[in-house]
């Protein structure tokens, strides 16, 4: 089932296969998104032609703790900080931050001279990072930064 994004549903939760059109700001975050093994909550452009741009924030979108989440052909453009964050909520003794699959993102001009990442991954594990292209992120920062992730792979992708 695809549905379209709206703000609505960004505020009151997302479902399996959400389809996003269009352009949003940024700030978006979500504690404990988790699908389900065989059934993931799967965010993705409506058109991967005309991806959908989170941008013009400090961060485009933050998961905390999710689980079973994909991420496919989404922009991240214009933001102070960091383009995606995701990461494990403190949650290191239980269910934690898992498997997690970002698969044609874009990330750009990202943060200025500082410590500031495209794509921010910490405590993630079972995880891959795919045809993605990221360029222009904080001087100090990153394309991606992995901190204490574990069994995750990045492929075909493009840091610039």
């Amino acid at each position: 089932m695809r549905i379209a994004w709206t703000t609505d549903i960004a505020i009151s939760g997302l479902t399996p296969s959400a389809a996003l059109a269009g352009n949003y700001g940024g700030g978006f975050q979500f504690a404990r998104l988790r699908g389900e093994e065989g059934n993931p909550i799967i965010i993705v452009s409506a058109d991967p032609r005309r991806p959908a741009v989170f941008g013009n924030a400090k961060t485009g979108l933050h998961l905390s703790n999710p689980a079973f989440v994909e991420l496919q052909d989404l922009e991240f453009a214009r933001l102070g900080t960091n383009g995606l964050n995701i990461d494990d909520g403190g949650d290191r003794d239980g269910a934690g931050a898992h498997n997690v699959v970002l698969r044609g993102l874009r990330v750009r001009d990202v943060g200025s001279g500082g410590n500031q990442d495209g794509i921010k991954l910490s405590g993630l594990a079972d995880f891959r990072v795919e045809a993605y292209t990221i360029e222009r992120w904080g001087g100090g920062g990153s394309g991606i930064d992995m901190v204490g992730c574990h069994r995750g792979a990045t492929a075909t992708g493009s840091v610039r």
